[in-house]
């Protein structure tokens, strides 16, 4: 955009920061991801600077990013906790014993067992059993790449399948 001006990422990044944090918490993602989620909140913004619009503030486009993330990562631990209480590798606690909760547990399910073996057993793998992402491309003896790959699918497949819109 012509007029728009050139900013310093480094800067950028040291004075957003703590506000994209701040939000992340807000927005109640969780707590042992925050570092992560503000990295990608960093790395959405940054492929999206060349059409941000100057005439909004900073903020507001950087607190429309934090909303979406933390959405997305709100969903993914349901979906983790729901997975990992309906392959018995945690107890369920009060809260997953509800109606809705055994609901999520069902769809959980059924939209494991409808994915591709090759993402469901990655995903799976790598979320479930903590396996890293090098661990698992050794045992399939595939690029780490691959497996990056197959559980952004799953993830993307989860997501929808649960009517996550973000």
């Amino acid at each position: 955009m012509v007029g728009a001006p050139v900013i310093d990422w480094n800067a950028f990044y040291e004075e957003h920061f703590n506000l994209v944090w701040r939000f992340l918490v807000r927005f109640g993602a969780p707590q042992a991801d925050l570092e992560d989620l503000a990295q990608e909140v960093f790395a959405i913004a940054h492929r999206q600077l060349p059409g941000f619009r100057w005439e909004a503030s900073p903020r507001t486009w950087l607190f429309t990013i934090c909303r979406r993330v933390a959405a997305r990562a709100r969903r993914r631990e349901q979906v983790k906790r729901a997975a990992l209480a309906l392959i018995g590798r945690s107890k369920p606690d009060p809260e997953t014993r509800s109606d809705d909760a055994v609901l999520a547990r069902r769809d959980v399910s059924r939209l494991l067992a409808g994915l591709p073996e090759a993402q469901r057993v990655t995903l799976l793998l790598h979320e479930v059993d903590g396996m890293s992402v090098p661990e698992i491309a050794e045992s399939f003896g595939c690029p780490e790449a691959t497996v990056w790959s197959r559980i952004r699918l799953a993830w993307n497949s989860l997501g929808k399948g649960l009517g996550d819109d973000q």
